[in-house]
């Protein structure tokens, strides 16, 4: 009996060693399992941060194309560097052309050369010319080059009868750029 006691005895003992050693490796293991756990979790974090970055990023770009059409219509409006006076004489033959009114001479004419700009300010040109057509016709003319989207005044303006239905007008239209 007392051999099956000692059998008993050292079989306990040896389950208890095993279980402690199970134990041990197993809260190590535990612990790595609960390190990576941890790691995972700042790793979906940081992967949610990441992709948060990247939707601003794309909001960015968007809008920066979307701003970058805008300023080729910014560009039409206040030509940037120099007088775009091609642009101006085809936007104001299309606004003649489109009230029904004929061009009879155009002529530009540079600011005075003594006034100074400051860099990046605004500059202008003057453009005189002649127009012949009908009253209704020089009206529509007006307020198509009133909501033209290039900048222009018309600085003086000038008409004579040519019979009842034909008027001349002289004028003089002051367009803008940025320098």
């Amino acid at each position: 009996m007392t051999s099956n006691l000692k059998t008993k005895t050292l079989t306990l003992l040896l389950l208890i060693i095993a279980c402690g050693i199970a134990v041990y490796f197993g809260y190590n293991q535990y612990q790595k399992l609960e390190g990576s756990k941890a790691l995972l979790d700042q790793a979906l974090a940081e992967q949610k941060k990441l992709k948060e970055a990247s939707d601003q990023i794309t909001k960015f770009l968007e809008e920066y194309v979307s701003l970058s059409s805008e300023q080729a219509e910014a560009n039409t409006a206040l030509p940037v560097g120099s007088p775009a006076s091609a642009t101006a004489l085809a936007q104001i033959d299309k606004l003649a052309k489109s009230s029904g009114l004929l061009i009879g001479s155009i002529s530009i004419r540079e600011r005075n050369a003594d006034v100074k700009i400051a860099e990046n300010g605004i500059d202008y040109q003057d453009i005189e010319m002649e127009l012949s057509g009908s009253y209704p016709a020089f009206r529509n003319f007006l307020l198509l080059t009133e909501t033209n989207l290039r900048l222009m005044d018309i600085q003086s303006l000038s008409s004579q009868a040519e019979d009842e239905n034909l008027i001349k007008y002289k004028l003089v239209i002051r367009s803008y750029y940025q320098k």
